[in-house]
């Protein structure tokens, strides 16, 4: 059976919000996919030029089942979410979809 293609996220609107929650190490995203599309996987690097600033790349496939998985919770826990200020969402070829600004929030 073969599995439907992975791609980026590409469009600004398609992302809708994000909340960092530093207690629990999490960053849960928000989405506005369409309906045959779901959220599959994430990865997320610190930038190498500002501290306050992690890179976010989140996945989207195409869902047959119609799921239309549009959260996804980001494991932090390697960051100090408490440093954080914005967060950049790139597609796949490094291009900057959205950046949203988060209030960094203390343990």
């Amino acid at each position: 059976m073969a599995h439907p293609k992975v791609t980026s996220i590409t469009q600004p609107q398609q992302i809708l919000n994000a909340h960092m929650d530093a207690a629990k190490a999490t960053i849960d995203v928000y989405t506005d996919l369409p309906f045959y599309k779901s959220l599959t996987s994430y990865w997320c690097n610190n930038n190498q030029t500002d501290s306050a600033m992690l890179e976010v790349y989140l996945s989207v496939s195409n869902d047959f089942s119609l799921t239309n998985k549009e959260h996804l919770q980001i494991n932090a826990s390697v960051f100090d979410l408490t440093k954080i200020k914005r967060l950049n969402f790139y597609d796949e070829q490094h291009t900057l979809i959205k950046t949203i600004k988060v209030m960094p929030s203390a343990l």
